[in-house]
């Protein structure tokens, strides 16, 4: 019994070392991590990519206001348009047709003249 019980202690205490080696190793192998990732994130991000990327991020808010600007001054005409009702649509429509015709007659009076 004696024998039994010095032998659970032992694999018990080898256990422990063996538990302490896994743990020390597995917090080396996360610092290498670490480090592995900030390497890449300085040699990815220089000081030179860092001053491209910045310009790059201020043209795209200039365009990026541009486009709201222009959104909101395009919403506001066609609000403009559409306030006009079927009236204007009538309108549009009749212009349209006597332009047609009138490039009919046009192209005929050039057809004449040839």
């Amino acid at each position: 019994k004696q024998w039994y019980q010095r032998r659970v202690r032992e694999a018990k205490d080898q256990h422990m070392e063996r538990a302490m080696c896994l743990s020390s190793l597995s917090s080396k192998l996360n610092r290498m991590v670490a480090n592995l990732e900030a390497n890449i994130v300085s040699d990815t991000y220089t000081a030179e990519n860092v001053a491209a990327l910045k310009v790059v991020h201020r043209e795209l808010k200039e365009k990026e206001r541009a486009l709201e600007r222009d959104s909101g001054h395009a919403t506001h005409v066609l609000s403009a348009y559409l306030s006009l009702g079927d009236d204007f649509s009538s309108l549009v429509d009749m212009y349209s047709e006597l332009k047609g015709q009138l490039e009919t007659y046009k192209w005929a009076l050039n057809l004449k003249q040839a």
